[in-house]
C-alpha cells in the first residue's frame, strides 16, 4: 500500500462508526420500530441517490480505469448483468433498490407507506459533495462517495447482528448482508483507483477533502 493510500484508508475510517448511536441502538435489538421505519425510508432514499450520483461520477471521470469501475459499480446496484451473447440483463432479484424495499416492507412500510414517509422527509443533505459536482470536482466526488460506500461494512454489519436477533429474516436483510461484502471490495478497490489518478498535491488534496466530508458525514447521519 501507497502512502497516500494509507492515508486515504486512514481518512476513511476516522470515525468509529461500530460506536454511532444508531448502530449501537439497532445491534442491542431494542430499537423501536418507528425509529427502525424511519432508518428504511432513509435507505431506500440513499440507495435510489447512489445510482444517480454514480452516474454523474462516471460521466465526469475523464480516465478509463476510473469510469470503468464506477459504470461498473452502477450497473451491479441497478441489478444488471452482462450475459455473453446476449448483451445486458436486467435480474429484478438483484436490484439493489429491491432489497432496500424489502427492508422497509419488512418493518411495516408497504410501498405506499413508504413513498408517502420519504415524501414527508428532508432531502438527503449532501452538500458538499452536489457542489463538487457543480464545479466537476470528480476526484473529490468519488472520494466522497467511496468513503461512504467503505464505511458501508462497519456500519451495516453490527446492524444485521441485532435485526437478525430482532426476527428480521435472510431475505429481509439481503441489503445489509450483501453490502457488508460487495462494498469492502468497492471502496478498497476505488481507493486504490483513486491513489492512481491522483499525482499532484493538488489532485491529493481534492481527494483526501472528498474522503473527509465523505466520511464525517455518513459518522453524522448514524448519529
Amino acid at each position: 500500500m501507497s502512502d497516500f493510500a494509507g492515508e486515504m484508508r486512514a481518512a476513511a475510517l476516522r470515525w468509529p462508526m461500530h460506536e454511532a448511536r444508531l448502530v449501537r441502538l439497532v445491534e442491542s435489538g431494542r430499537c423501536p420500530r418507528s425509529l427502525l421505519q424511519k432508518m428504511a425510508a432513509r435507505l431506500f432514499q440513499l440507495a435510489r441517490r447512489f445510482t444517480g450520483d454514480l452516474a454523474h461520477l462516471a460521466e465526469l471521470a475523464p480516465g478509463a480505469d476510473l469510469k470503468l469501475f464506477l459504470i461498473g459499480n452502477l450497473l451491479e446496484e441497478s441489478g444488471t448483468r452482462i450475459v455473453p451473447g446476449q448483451g445486458l440483463r436486467l435480474d429484478a432479484d438483484a436490484v439493489h433498490l429491491n432489497w432496500a424495499r424489502a427492508f422497509a416492507r419488512a418493518c411495516g412500510l408497504d410501498d405506499g407507506a413508504l413513498e408517502e414517509r420519504i415524501a414527508r422527509a428532508p432531502a438527503i443533505d449532501y452538500g458538499w459533495f452536489d457542489r463538487a459536482l457543480e464545479r466537476r470536482d470528480w476526484l473529490g466526488g468519488t472520494g466522497y462517495l467511496l468513503a461512504q460506500e467503505f464505511n458501508t461494512p462497519r456500519t451495516l454489519a453490527p446492524m444485521l447482528r441485532g435485526l437478525s436477533g430482532m426476527g428480521f429474516g435472510a431475505e429481509d436483510l439481503t441489503f445489509f448482508s450483501v453490502h457488508i461484502v460487495d462494498d469492502e471490495q468497492h471502496g478498497g478497490d476505488g481507493l486504490a483507483l483513486l491513489a492512481r489518478e491522483a499525482t499532484s498535491a493538488g489532485t491529493r488534496a481534492e481527494v483526501l477533502a472528498g474522503i473527509e466530508h465523505g466520511a464525517y458525514d455518513w459518522w453524522q447521519a448514524h448519529n
